[in-house]
């Protein structure tokens, strides 16, 4: 039965033992069914007197024992002494309703167990196993587990051998660390891969159930379509109180990272293309020294015309800046000489007509985008973009459309702008072939949900089906 979820961490080796949590909204159920107390099943609070193999809990055919109760209370109970109320108070579960906390604790507990078995009770009761196919797959799982765990022991006994150890004395070891590990969870090797088998197999049939349920849910014309109007919505009130989130979809969707198209546009932008051009390599270290020279003969020179001192030295440091101003100047016009003239020989390239989009790839110092080459760049025009320099920014947005800017110099790299055009702007028209996967996607998305709400509603039943033997259980909050 699924009780345990495998925390699978550190090479998938599972400390198991954690429990969701259920977070759910009906707390205290009038009509939870309760067994009369069964002979022989005590309700004293003494070690001795506590049977964990005893029934605590029952779902049609499905028996949840008292140990593994005890698993989903002790998880909530560790949680709870650790965050306190202030957990208690995030989550949506009603503990008013109930005498104490560790009540409330209780009765997520056995919710919890409920709501981890509903999909595997609905598949009992609807005959639904699993083929040898889907079975073989499941052992090709476990041999993944098993094959990765004695990969990295055996990697971590070499590690720590004086490497004399053979092949099969390291794996002798390996399987002896792992025993080990195991061991400190309370597991043999055999009754951990059993549990994780037994685990794997039951994500396996509620796995199949969702995908049964999804082959038989049918979505309507008009459910796709307003899904589709919400999507729409949601990106006019994205896209008009941050209009640069519109780029950053735009830039997703052509590079294929983001599956949605764009069915609204803001008003501002335009598409340019940018040929850009920068410096190879890296200046010459004297350039920093000697920038940083000058500076301190600026301050000296500024010290000593202040104070009417040694106009002696006040010319030497005139003579000093005006040689290190040349030096600095020459170094960076040797710098940026192959740059300049690159972009020099790629607008005369332009002016003669050759295709930009070509220059583009030719010239540019980073490859652009199939996208940037073929339909440009967005350039947001009501206010400076972030993407570009404020120096860069305004000249292309002083450009005419269809126009070509001169070689721009700024800050050390060069530029040639072509303005295509203004993005249109409002309700976007989208192909027949991004419809289509719209409509998939929101198939997809209202299948799940209906999922969701259908394992919720088994869940509800749940509740009213199961059987609680409180008898068995009372010493949790003895």
């Amino acid at each position: 039965m699924k009780i345990l979820k495998p925390i699978i961490a550190l090479l998938l080796i599972v400390a198991l033992g954690a429990v969701s949590v259920a977070c759910l909204d009906d707390g205290a159920d009038s009509s939870v069914k309760t067994a009369e107390p069964s002979d022989g099943v005590s309700t004293d609070d003494g070690s001795d007197d506590v049977d964990d193999d005893a029934i605590a809990i029952t779902l049609g055919n499905m028996n949840f024992t008292v140990a593994d109760l005890q698993e989903a209370y002790d998880y909530y109970v560790d949680y709870y002494e650790y965050y306190g109320e202030e957990w208690t108070a995030s989550i949506d579960f009603p503990f008013e309703d109930y005498d104490s906390v560790y009540e409330a604790l209780l009765a997520m507990s056995i919710e919890d167990v409920i709501s981890s078995n509903t999909v595997l009770w609905q598949a009992e009761l609807a005959g639904v196993t699993l083929t040898e196919e889907e079975l073989a797959e499941v052992e090709v799982e476990v041999q993944a587990l098993e094959d990765e765990m004695l990969s990295y022991f055996i990697e971590d006994a070499e590690s720590s051998s004086d490497g004399t150890l053979t092949e099969a004395e390291l794996e002798e070891q390996a399987m002896a660390n792992i025993d080990s590990y195991l061991a400190s969870y309370g597991y043999t090797y055999d009754d951990y891969m059993s549990d994780y088998r037994d685990y794997m197999t039951e994500e396996a049939i509620i796995s199949k159930m969702s995908v049964l349920f999804a082959e038989d849910y049918e979505v309507a014309q008009e459910e796709v379509d307003a899904w589709i109007e919400t999507l729409k919505n949601e990106q006019i009130d994205s896209f008009e109180a941050d209009p640069l989130a519109y780029r950053t979809q735009a830039d997703s969707y052509a590079a294929g990272t983001s599956d949605e198209p764009l069915l609204y546009a803001p008003e501002g932008f335009i598409r340019v293309q940018l040929i850009s051009i920068a410096p190879e390599g890296e200046l010459d270290a004297s350039y920093d020294t000697n920038l940083a020279t000058m500076a301190e003969l600026e301050a000296e020179y500024g010290a000593l015309v202040l104070n009417g001192e040694d106009e002696e030295r006040q010319a030497q440091i005139i003579s000093d800046y005006a040689t290190l101003k040349a030096n600095v100047e020459s170094t960076y016009t040797l710098y940026i000489k192959s740059a300049q003239d690159a972009a020099a020989e790629a607008y005369s390239r332009v002016e003669a007509g050759e295709d930009f989009a070509a220059l583009m790839s030719e010239y540019n110092s980073e490859t652009p985008t199939d996208d940037a080459l073929a339909n440009g760049v967005l350039v947001y025009t009501l206010s400076e973009d972030s993407n570009y320099s404020s120096e860069l920014w305004s000249a292309i947005t002083a450009l005419p459309q269809g126009s070509v800017s001169n070689v721009l110099q700024i800050d050390g790299v060069f530029y040639i702008v072509k303005v295509l055009g203004s993005e249109p702007s409002g309700e976007l028209e989208i192909s027949e072939e991004e419809y289509a996967a719209l409509a998939d996607a929101a198939a997809e998305e209202l299948a799940a949900g209906a999922w969701d709400d259908q394992v919720a509603a088994w869940f509800e039943l749940a509740k009213q089906e199961m059987i609680t033997f409180p008898e068995a259980y009372a010493h949790f909050l003895n």
